[in-house]
């Protein structure tokens, strides 16, 4: 190899050593890794998330080898002028066996008396790259598969709780007895609980049915009120639709203040005009009571006419109330993670007897001061957890 091609050689690897490193730190940085890290995953979940684990710990392994041989190899190339011997030293680091990587254990199953307990390993640069690129593919999809579960299908299923609590009111409040609401309530509860330790099991595909389940209680129970009771079941069903929507507003409004208290300078954040409850023309709880008294007059039709239209206003002022609260919940979720982060570093650090290192404690204390702490401030907070998260694994593969 001349001069030029050695050179092009090395930028590529080191091209490959900065995306590596790029990739990986924002693999560490993911909440679920952490949560799986600390946790414990049961049922179907167990064998994929161990292999996902263990590809992590193999692929850092292999990162902090890779990471030593480009050093090694670029110390080389520096030390001196280019001459044909150094040319040759590099040819051979770049092209043989010149990687040592953590011996491989040998399944007692597989030795004879005399064979020893491990094997050592070594693989060629592009071997390790190779390696390095399957752990991370493998191990990044079961985790974000993992990530899905959890990020929608939780939350998901929390909202479905609250609309059976919805239905199931309003079918008290009808007469109506409904079995299977006792029987959904059961199934959305196992799944909740299933999927929060066994994210792969099958909890999501439960959960996929409840959907449809609800619905069609929801429309069963709006045609029981409309038959049974007719405009008055409807009013029934509007006053619960009503309450939702305030207790909807005033969570948003408790979100945002909360916001306000506990996070420095909180982005996103969204107050829900109460004129949508309270305007006198158009405000929702002055216009049902308009309905009521169209009703009581025996106004029934113009009542139908207002209710329907009334509905439809209802449903958008929800959807904007539970839009507000998602957004004013987004800070403190943002610091919960954080916390959990820092938690599950902390954990592996005490695992790995790095409560002495003076640097890592001082790393913990600044993060931990100011996410327990009020107000936090989030963008120093991720800063401070990614810092000392660096600096347990740098530790781990010292």
């Amino acid at each position: 190899m001349n001069e030029e091609e050695v050179d092009r050689r090395l930028a590529r690897m080191r091209g490959a050593a900065e995306a590596a490193t790029a990739n990986l730190i924002e693999l560490e940085d993911l909440g679920t890794l952490s949560l799986l890290r600390a946790g414990k995953c049961t049922g179907a979940s167990t064998v994929p998330v161990r292999k996902a684990l263990d590809d992590i710990n193999l692929l850092n392994l292999h990162y902090a080898a890779f990471m030593r041989f480009v050093n090694e190899i670029e110390n080389v190339r520096s030390d001196g002028r280019f001459t044909r011997d150094k040319a040759r030293v590099i040819e051979r680091m770049l092209n043989t066996r010149s990687i040592e990587l953590p011996a491989r254990e040998i399944e007692l199953a597989s030795r004879e008396l005399f064979t020893p307990t491990e094997q050592e390993q070594r693989v060629t640069p592009d071997e390790v790259v190779r390696l390095m690129n399957e752990e991370f593919v493998s191990a990044k999809a079961i985790v974000f598969q993992v990530d899905t579960v959890w990020r929608d299908l939780l939350p998901a299923l929390d909202r479905a709780r609250a609309r059976l609590g919805k239905v199931s009111d309003t079918a008290d409040a009808l007469g109506e007895r409904l079995p299977e609401l006792r029987d959904l309530r059961a199934r959305i509860d196992w799944c909740h609980d299933a999927i929060a330790t066994d994210p792969l099991g099958a909890g999501t595909n439960v959960a996929a049915n409840i959907e449809p389940t609800l619905s069609r209680l929801e429309n069963h129970v709006k045609e029981v009120a409309a038959a049974r009771h007719g405009l008055a079941g409807q009013l029934t069903v509007a006053r619960r639709e009503l309450a939702t929507i305030v207790e909807t507003i005033d969570q948003s409004d408790a979100a945002r203040r909360e916001a306000r208290r506990a996070v420095l300078h909180p982005e996103g954040l969204l107050k829900v005009d109460r004129s949508y409850l309270n305007d006198e023309r158009h405000g929702l709880i002055p216009w049902l009571d308009r309905l009521d008294d169209l009703q009581a007059d025996g106004r029934w039709r113009d009542a139908q006419t207002g209710l329907r239209r009334w509905n439809e206003r209802a449903e958008h002022v929800l959807t904007i109330a539970r839009d507000a609260t998602t957004a004013n919940r987004a800070s403190l979720g943002r610091r919960n993670e954080l916390r959990g982060m820092l938690s599950a570093y902390e954990a592996i650090a005490r695992r790995d007897r790095g409560g002495s290192d003076a640097e890592l404690a001082r790393l913990h204390e600044a993060a931990h001061r100011n996410l327990f702490g009020e107000p936090a401030d989030l963008g120093a907070a991720a800063e401070q957890v990614r810092a000392y998260q660096h600096a347990v694994r740098r530790r781990e593969h010292s």
